[in-house]
C-alpha cells in the first residue's frame, strides 16, 4: 500500500513524500528540508493493491521555544 504525504507550511512551502506499508499497515516518513516553527497541514492519500483510496488531513503547529518561567518573591530577612 503506498502512501502519498504533503506538509504544507503556513507560509506556503511545500513538501511532499512517499512511503509505502508494513504488514501491519505502519508507516512513517520524513521531511526533506527542516520543519521550521509554525502551523501546518499534512494531507495523507493512501492507495491500496485494488486501487482503492482514502484521505485525511490535518493541521498543527510546531512550537520549539522553551517557555519562560520568573520567580517573584518577597526577599527573606
Amino acid at each position: 500500500t503506498q502512501v502519498n504525504v504533503t506538509i504544507i507550511a503556513a507560509n506556503g512551502a511545500v513538501q511532499s513524500a512517499t512511503a509505502t506499508t508494513d504488514g501491519a499497515g505502519n508507516w512513517s516518513v520524513e521531511a526533506s528540508n527542516a520543519i521550521i516553527e509554525g502551523e501546518y497541514t499534512v494531507n495523507v492519500s493512501v492507495t491500496d493493491s485494488a486501487g482503492n483510496t482514502g484521505t485525511d488531513s490535518e493541521t498543527g503547529v510546531i512550537d520549539t521555544t522553551a517557555p519562560s518561567v520568573t520567580i517573584d518573591a518577597p526577599a527573606l530577612t
